[in-house]
């Protein structure tokens, strides 16, 4: 039995425990595009003309949603499936409707602008398991940065050369051994230019960080910062103003949560026991005008922790529309 989903503007409710807001921003959700059952997507990034680009994990594939098409099932298609690996994981625009995507220790460039798209092999970073990516536009040789989540580090790859090191690497980005071996330590991945900050989450320790980044070398230049913790979250959304909010993607928890820069934090669409947002993966900011205060939500539909212990679907994409951003 499908669950019921319960009103997303929710009466607010601060707890003094958690410091977290049930729901003071406004938000309604609709159905862009779902995925058979078995299928769980992974990340999200939007273009230029709108469109998104979606990462699966159950197989190793790239697909493209148009959420303009008036004709829901004709709006997926997909760009790639990447052979020698069994998930696609990061994607991180890097040029101009050029994009870089992981899957399982390789990088590849996928050039939308090309018709059809161009995907290229770019670097392989043997030995890691590759996930979150965030474009680095340093002033002297632009990188990407990507985390390997098993060994808890970021590695930075320079987009010219494709040489790589470890660039970060802390205890707030370790795993905890043994939980959620299939995805394990730090997770997602945002850089705000305007702060310098790297943003961060590390799945298994339940945590939401940043840390400010030389923009030459991406090494850290201050402290290792936790800004909330005892949340889970897959992958987030950076509010693109410079205010360091982020959208985190509560996975088990089937929610989406606003977190401010000092950790305060509210429930803004789904909960626990609803499928609106069931296993939310990450999440991503629409680039059209009107779109603005939308966020495309990715989830795994909650294969992994069915809702009430039972309901799990096919991974599928969310327009959730914010009154407040």
């Amino acid at each position: 039995m499908r669950p019921i989903r319960p009103a997303v503007s929710l009466a607010c409710l601060l707890s003094i425990f958690t410091g977290e807001t049930l729901a003071t921003t406004n938000a309604s959700d609709e159905l862009v595009y779902q995925f058979p059952n078995g299928t769980f997507v992974e990340n999200v990034a939007v273009r230029a003309n709108g469109n998104l680009l979606v990462s699966l994990v159950n197989v190793p594939e790239l697909w493209e949603i148009n959420p303009s098409l008036p004709d829901a099932a004709s709006r997926a298609n997909r760009i790639q499936r990447f052979n020698g690996s069994t998930m696609a994981t990061g994607i991180a625009e890097v040029r101009p409707d050029v994009f870089s995507v992981s899957s399982g220790s390789e990088i590849y460039l996928v050039d939308m602008n090309a018709s059809p798209p161009a995907v290229k092999p770019f670097a392989s970073l043997q030995d890691t398991s590759l996930n979150g990516m965030a474009f680095l536009p340093a002033p002297s040789g632009s990188k990407v940065l990507v985390g390997d989540t098993s060994a808890g580090l970021v590695w930075s790859v320079d987009l010219d050369s494709a040489a790589y090191t470890i660039a970060l690497w802390d205890e707030t980005m370790f795993p905890v051994p043994g939980v959620r071996t299939s995805l394990v330590g730090v997770n997602g991945l945002r850089y705000e230019s305007s702060t310098g900050y790297l943003h961060y989450v590390n799945l298994s320790k339940e945590l939401y960080c940043r840390v400010r980044i030389d923009p030459v070398t991406a090494r850290a230049i201050g402290p290792y910062e936790i800004v909330r913790g005892g949340t889970m979250a897959d992958d987030f959304a950076l509010v693109p103003d410079g205010s360091s909010t982020v959208y985190l993607a509560g996975l088990d928890t089937n929610v989406i949560r606003k977190v401010g820069s000092d950790g305060r934090s509210e429930v803004v669409a789904g909960s626990l026991n609803s499928s609106a947002v069931a296993g939310a993966t990450s999440a991503a900011f629409g680039r059209l005008p009107g779109d603005e205060q939308t966020l495309f939500v990715t989830t795994g539909g909650a294969q992994r922790a069915p809702v009430n212990g039972t309901y799990s679907e096919g991974g599928k994409v969310v327009a959730v529309r914010l009154d407040v951003v």
